[in-house]
């Protein structure tokens, strides 16, 4: 029999069925029902739509009614891939013949596969065909890639006014659909993954509208991302590589999102510059319009050559974090000095850092643990590496001469503070005084422990008796051992050495389970003796928050020991760093100068846990 005629017209349908229609039994019985229908092309093809028709049994006979709905599947270029279920297809019959038309679909692939997901009903033959035609061999100069969300966006849907721009320009535009904002960054990660991997990204620059887009003009919008498009024409990659555009939202809030990008010492943060931007163009047009910094709107224009370098280090997620990955990707490989934010035009988005996360892809990627992308947002955490637990931590410190994770930095902190004013809440005559590499953390800034630091070392005496002794800490169910267990530690070991005159000396964790990506372990050594005089140490400050005592003696000592002065790690190895590539380095304390005096020391404070660059 023939096919029946489409109810399309040639614009949507693109030519006839790529193939004859193929023929399978679906049924509710899975014995008898064929999974999936595939079509492998043999070359790229742009489906348009697809056709299923039922036929009856017999002739002059009803097909049975049923009810089925079919998953989508296409290689575009790195294999099969499933479909969002927006295009999912749902067919169903009452009896009799007939057939429908899922359309459109619009996607390039070599090889499609239709695959039951539900079938409800009796058994019946189903053909089936894809509509379209082959895919142009001739690369456009431009490819614009855009994905609707249907939810998470407010403003007017953008997609039938931005493929205008393909007959307006000769450029290819793909346009896709999702459920919401973080879906569609991956549908757009697969689209452009997939033209790279076919070599069918704009022979001269690829543009990513956001999906955070909130309408389009052709006038107002489409003219003007022209003409910035044509900047890649008149300048050279080394020169420019990544183009955005101010932004205007719904509520016509203006922004210029271009940023300063500094991942350093396991954080990270987005700040503005100073003064606007951090470079120019010395020549051609962009030298009254564009502004140099390390990151732009989210829109933007990518060299296409650099884009396809970028993707190789970008992850497939949800969410606006996608394209900080392309941020930090182009800042890592050497992009920032050819990212410029230039005024042809504004973008009609709101802006994606609020939107941004710290993800596991993100925080393991490029060694983070903390972000602040939006200030008004806040502290974005991942205790990706922090999570591995202390012997982790104290490896990498040793290995590659590294501050430490910023998250078991904080609840290292923690730790200390918490132990403290559970001490200090027990009696009025217990104090504190820091020792070894704690101690030695009164040399080098009150506010903080030792960044390269990895436990607490402190003593806890008393006047009088402690309120806490032996007996609290053996025994479990104590009123100490709960209300510590209660507070997160967990006594690891006891030593008495109380016959000696050096008190009890007791090994403890500290587990904080709040941090995201943990839990994150803490050690602390302690010694907790009583009857030791506040008169021996006579002195006070704060260190890292908590209240401590000293004296003269133990600033002698804790000199004499440690060569105070003298940076090192715990193998009394003068600080250098290792790992000369990784963002945590320690300063390099083995460069002597001419005047024989060693510079050693961070260049600002970011290397404080609470310390960020914000805007």
């Amino acid at each position: 029999s023939t096919l029946p005629s489409l109810p399309v017209d040639n614009d949507t349908t693109c030519g006839d069925g790529l193939e004859q229609p193929s023929l399978a039994l679906w049924s509710d019985d899975p014995q008898e029902t064929s999974s999936f229908q595939e079509w492998n092309f043999g070359r790229l093809v742009v489906v348009r739509a697809l056709l299923l028709f039922t036929m009856p049994f017999l002739p002059d006979a009803e097909a049975p009614p049923f009810e089925g709905l079919f998953g989508l599947a296409a290689d575009g270029g790195r294999g099969l891939r499933a479909l969002p279920s927006d295009v999912d297809v749902k067919v169903h019959s009452f009896g009799g013949s007939g057939f429908m038309l899922r359309a459109p679909i619009n996607i390039e692939a070599s090889k499609l596969r239709l695959h039951l997901r539900t079938w409800r009903g009796r058994g019946s033959l189903l053909y089936a065909t894809p509509v379209g035609c082959n895919a142009s061999d001739a690369a456009a100069d431009a490819v614009l890639v855009y994905c609707r969300p249907r939810t998470g966006v407010g403003g007017q849907d953008a997609s039938a006014t931005i493929k205008l721009m393909s007959d307006m320009y000769g450029w290819t535009v793909i346009t896709r659909s999702a459920a919401d904002p973080g879906a569609c960054f991956e549908e757009l990660d697969d689209v452009l993954k997939d033209l790279a991997s076919l070599d069918r990204l704009g022979t001269l620059a690829t543009i990513v509208l956001s999906p955070f887009l909130q309408g389009w003009n052709l006038q107002q919008h489409g003219l003007r991302l022209k003409s910035a498009f044509d900047m890649f024409a008149q300048y050279t990659p080394n020169i420019l590589s990544v183009l955005g555009m101010p932004s205007v939202d719904v509520d016509g809030q203006w922004s210029w999102p271009l940023r300063h990008i500094r991942r350093q010492y396991w954080k990270l943060t987005y700040s503005s510059y100073p003064t606007g931007s951090a470079r120019y163009l010395r020549w051609g047009s962009g030298k009254k319009l564009c502004h140099g910094g390390d990151s732009v709107s989210g829109s933007r224009i990518y060299r296409s050559s650099a884009l396809r370098e970028l993707l190789q280090g970008v992850d497939r997620q949800a969410g606006a974090s996608w394209l900080v990955n392309l941020d930090l990707e182009a800042h890592k490989r050497g992009f920032g000095r050819s990212t410029f934010l230039c005024t042809h035009g504004m973008f009609p988005e709101e802006d994606y850092l609020p939107h941004a996360d710290l993800t596991a892809e993100l925080a393991t990627r490029y060694e983070v643990e903390a972000a602040i992308f939006d200030a008004s947002v806040g502290l974005r955490t991942n205790c990706a590496f922090s999570s591995r637990g202390p012997d982790f931590v104290n490896e990498l410190i040793s290995r590659s001469f590294l501050v430490a994770p910023w998250c078991f930095r904080r609840v290292l902190r923690d730790s200390w503070q918490k132990l403290a004013r559970w001490w200090h809440g027990l009696a009025t005559d217990h104090y504190i005084v820091a020792s070894d590499g704690t101690g030695l953390a009164l040399f080098r800034n009150l506010h903080e422990l030792i960044p390269w630091d990895t436990d607490i070392d402190a003593r806890f005496f008393a006047k009088f008796d402690t309120a806490a002794n032996l007996n609290d800490f053996v025994d479990n169910s104590s009123r100490i051992s709960v209300e510590l267990k209660d507070l997160g530690f967990t006594c690891t070991s006891i030593l008495d050495y109380s016959a000696r005159g050096a008190g009890i000396h007791v090994a403890l964790t500290y587990d904080d389970e709040q941090m995201r990506g943990g839990p994150v372990l803490a050690e602390l050594d302690i010694v907790i003796q009583g009857h030791m005089p506040k008169a021996r140490f006579p002195l006070a400050t704060k260190l890292a928050g908590v209240s401590v005592r000293l004296s003269q003696d133990l600033q002698d000592l804790l000199v004499r020991k440690y060569s105070a002065p003298w940076k090192q790690n715990k193998m009394d190895q003068s600080l250098v760093c290792l790992d000369p590539s990784h963002n945590a380095c320690v300063p390099n304390c083995t460069i002597v100068g001419a005047d024989e005096t060693p510079d050693c020391e961070f260049p600002d404070r970011f290397v404080e846990i609470d310390f960020f660059e914000q805007s």
